[in-house]
């Protein structure tokens, strides 16, 4: 009998250490979408990502696992509340390395249309994005046309779509993800 109870126990503590994890990783995530910073070695983390490229999860990974190591030497906590810490650690640092890659995830807009000037320069001046101006021939009609490219992060997706919809409401779209974008604007390229 005193088995079971100390398996629902175990039970109800894991739960918690991978509950609090996903809610703490959710709401620091959200709060470095911001700009904020919870004031924590998050700062250091993000002085080391200017420089370096290392995931803000992997970092805290490697930091709170030495700082929840230290608490072997405290009496009161014992090895169970140690491991516990490691799995809200390791569960907490996914979930925000998970939503800040969500967040930095870009698309790359290809855009046919009538008036491709006319697009390219409502890409620069009223979305504030760069424009390439593609040559190109479509097989069906074997007609020449021009293809706006636009690569841009997916959060101002709808906002390129609205303009070129605004532009040309006959314009044929394509959106497709892209897994890495450098240069200006995006990540450095010292960072590959």
């Amino acid at each position: 009998n005193g088995t079971i109870v100390d398996l629902f126990n175990l039970g109800n503590r894991l739960l918690s250490a991978i509950l609090g994890g996903i809610c703490s990783g959710i709401g620091v995530a959200l709060c470095f979408q911001q700009g904020g910073s919870t004031g924590g070695s998050d700062i250091v983390v993000m002085i080391v990502n200017k420089f370096y490229s290392i995931s803000y999860g992997k970092f805290i990974r490697y930091t709170d696992s030495l700082i929840i190591s230290a608490a072997l030497f405290i009496p009161d906590v014992g090895i169970d509340g140690v491991i516990y810490g490691f799995v809200m650690t390791v569960v907490f640092s996914y979930v925000v390395d998970m939503l800040m890659t969500g967040n930095q995830q870009s698309n790359q807009i290809m855009i046919v249309c009538q008036d491709y000037k006319a697009m390219a320069d409502a890409m620069n001046n009223t979305a504030q994005r760069g424009a390439t101006v593609l040559d190109a021939k479509g097989w069906y009609t074997k007609n020449q046309h021009n293809i706006v490219m636009v690569v841009c992060r997916k959060r101002d997706t709808p906002t390129i779509l609205k303009i070129a919809k605004a532009v040309d409401p006959n314009a044929f779209i394509t959106v497709g993800s892209v897994m890495g974008v450098y240069g200006k604007g995006f990540e450095a390229l010292n960072k590959i």
